[in-house]
């Protein structure tokens, strides 16, 4: 836990230049790996298995929604009679 007294000793430790370098190489290797990462293409995530799954899922859910809304009304009445 920082020590926050007037003196400015709590910002000591992170003033300490042996601390300060290792940070800097720590952040130049995330920077590195940042940039070595290549972004989806469109194509692979429209292709990939897992969201043409998912996208069927939902067009049958809304299919089967609209379905409902549609022809519910339409089935009951003919059940009644009416």
């Amino acid at each position: 836990m920082m020590n926050l007294t007037g003196d400015g000793s709590a910002f000591s430790e992170a003033l300490d230049p042996k601390r300060s370098a290792s940070w800097r190489r720590l952040l130049a290797k995330s920077s590195r790996a940042d940039r070595s990462m290549v972004p989806p293409r469109l194509l692979e995530g429209i292709t990939d298995g897992k969201v043409l799954l998912i996208s069927a899922f939902l067009f049958f859910l809304v299919c089967e929604s609209s379905g409902t809304v549609f022809w519910l009304p339409q089935t009951i009445a003919s059940y009644c009679g009416t």
